[in-house]
């Protein structure tokens, strides 16, 4: 089906709306080839659009010819194309990473680090009092189990996010050096995070 437009700049047009308003009344269906004469008259030009989708590192561009516009497609710089790929990268490190925070709360999470560092200290020493251990220690009293058993939780909690944090982490700098030393468009769309963390 053609459709008409116009061109906004190389990289943007703008479509024909689909209904027209004039001093007659509604055009219902305005962008389509039952209105070719009345389109071309405001200016508006049919679309051609490529048959062959975009590369990931390419973005479509727009020039008129020939009475119409035609769609190709331009690549991005390579320097361009590289600092969206390690943005995505990072972004997708972070998305895991809170990913990983799933099944705990705010406040559980938030307080992690006084809890490991309470826990720390009371198997070190179970009748330190520093702050931290005090927090725990009411946790546990809250709770209503012995602090022996939360700080064996705590540790056990807190060894697991951080062998996952870890490993978000590695991933990341392992792709993100790939991605600077790719000296290709292709190298650098090749680059892709394992499906989850969990791989390697």
């Amino acid at each position: 089906m053609t459709t008409y437009a116009k061109i906004i700049d190389k990289y943007n047009i703008e479509p024909a709306p689909p209904v027209n308003v004039t001093d007659s009344g509604l055009v219902v269906n305005y962008n389509s080839e039952a209105n070719a004469e009345q389109l071309l008259a405001d200016g508006y030009l049919p679309v051609t659009y490529s048959e062959q989708p975009a590369a990931p590192w390419e973005v479509a561009v727009y020039t008129a010819h020939a009475g119409q516009i035609v769609q190709t497609y331009e690549a991005v710089p390579l320097e361009d194309y590289r600092a969206q790929c390690i943005a995505e990268i990072q972004a997708e490190a972070g998305s895991r990473s809170e990913a990983a925070k799933t099944g705990f709360s705010y406040p559980e999470v938030d307080t992690r680090e006084k809890q490991a560092s309470g826990a720390r200290a009371l198997q070190a020493d179970p009748e330190s009092a520093t702050p931290e251990a005090q927090f725990v220690r009411a946790i546990a009293s809250e709770i209503g189990i012995p602090v022996e058993a939360l700080v064996e939780r705590i540790l056990a909690n807190v060894k697991k996010a951080g062998d996952a944090e870890a490993k978000i982490i590695g991933i990341q700098n392992r792709l993100e050096m790939a991605a600077r030393a790719a000296t290709t468009h292709e190298e650098l769309a090749a680059i892709a995070w394992p499906e989850t963390t969990e791989e390697q």
